[in-house]
C-alpha cells in the first residue's frame, strides 16, 4: 500500500500539473476537496479532454478561511478542433 498523500490510487485520476500557459481560461467549479497533507488539498472537478486543455488553481487565505479557484483553459499547442470529452481530473493545491 502506497502511503503518500501526492499519489492516486488505481482507477483515480492523475493529479494535473498546473500551467501558466493557458489561453481563454475560465473558472471551473470543484467538487470535491481532500485535505491530504498539512498544507496540501487535492480538488477533483471536470474538465476537458487533456489534448486541448489544462488547469491551474490560485490561493486566497484569511486566519478563517482557505478559498481555492480552479481555472481551465486552452494549451498553446491544442490542435484546431478538440472534441466535446469530460473527464474528471484533480490538482493538489498547495496552502
Amino acid at each position: 500500500m502506497n502511503n503518500d498523500p501526492g499519489a492516486t490510487q488505481p482507477g483515480q485520476p492523475k493529479d494535473e500539473i498546473p500551467r501558466d500557459d493557458l489561453t481563454q481560461e475560465r473558472v471551473v467549479v470543484w467538487d470535491t476537496a481532500e485535505v491530504i497533507g498539512e498544507t496540501k488539498v487535492r480538488v477533483a472537478f471536470w474538465a476537458g479532454t487533456h489534448r486541448c486543455f489544462g488547469s491551474r488553481y490560485e490561493v486566497a487565505e484569511t486566519n478563517q478561511e482557505i478559498a481555492i479557484t480552479v481555472i481551465e483553459g486552452t494549451l498553446p499547442d491544442a490542435p484546431q478542433a478538440c472534441t466535446e470529452e469530460a473527464r474528471l481530473a484533480t490538482l493538489v493545491v498547495n496552502t
